[in-house]
């Protein structure tokens, strides 16, 4: 609308803008659109025009940013505990095939020792390389169950604690099963030979002192071992379940210092 208040146009927006910096239109001259619709001053439809020009360039250099700049989305996903939750995962499933090959090859290895023995030692051999390989199993199956958990954990408010409580009992676990096998086969084969099985790292030869039977001397091997066993599964998932409880205890006083202060408001 010019000084007379006559309706002039239409204008292309173009043009609005060109005739506004040559000062031919002002500020508070009033335009509408062409179809219709309230008169509304020149510089709200060209300032609203070049606001939404600053934020689809704005948006375009973000998509930009987003694009080639990627760790918003790295630190998203550590945030998340997803990297952390399917390295642990696949870093046990790798130590579960080493320890297959390993395991295979010592438990092959042993057979050689079985061999070697004489008249009811052979037997006894046997026994001891039955339960050493149950409890190989044991082993490599509590591994691979224990990365499986894992990798399901849901999303925390904590990354890394869920995992350590896994793995300590996983130690635990492990020690326990190989602990408890072991001692039951040496503790059968020391029964059966009168001696400690040859060769075999453990401290069970202490039990045969020339004191003692061999017979008392492969219970008390078996009794120890179970008792070994139990000792490291429970102190193992003691402290698994200690650092939940205090974790718990920190959350729970955060909670309660918060409605606290929301009360106190």
């Amino acid at each position: 609308m010019d000084e007379n208040n006559q309706e002039v146009g239409p204008v292309s927006l173009e043009n609005l803008k060109s005739f506004r910096v040559a000062s031919v239109i002002k500020d508070h001259t009033l335009v509408r659109p062409e179809s219709g619709g309230p008169w509304v001053t020149c510089e709200s439809i060209i300032g609203t025009v070049e606001a939404d020009s600053v934020k689809s360039y704005l948006h375009h250099d973000a998509m930009i940013m987003k694009r080639y700049l990627f760790m918003v989305p790295v630190l998203k996903s550590l945030d998340d505990g997803t990297p952390f939750r399917r390295g642990f995962a696949m870093a046990l499933r790798v130590i579960t095939i080493l320890l297959i090959i390993g395991l295979l090859i010592t438990w092959i290895a042993l057979w050689k020792v079985v061999f070697s023995q004489d008249g009811v030692a052979i037997f006894g051999g046997f026994i001891f390389q039955i339960f050493l390989l149950v409890g190989f199993y044991m082993v490599i199956h509590t591994y691979w169950i224990r990365a499986n958990d894992i990798e399901s954990l849901g999303k925390s408010e904590y990354t890394i604690i869920p995992i350590v409580s896994i793995l300590l009992k996983m130690t635990g676990e492990v020690t326990a099963w190989g602990l408890f096998a072991t001692g039951i086969g040496a503790g059968i084969f020391q029964i059966l030979a009168g001696y400690p099985f040859p060769g075999w790292p453990t401290n069970y030869e202490s039990f045969h002192n020339g004191i003692t039977s061999s017979f008392v001397s492969g219970l008390l091997v078996m009794v120890f071992g179970a008792i070994l066993a139990l000792f490291w599964l429970i102190l193992f998932y003691f402290i698994s379940e200690f650092i939940i409880m205090v974790v718990d205890i920190a959350k729970n006083t955060r909670v309660l210092r918060e409605n606290v202060e929301r009360r106190n408001e």
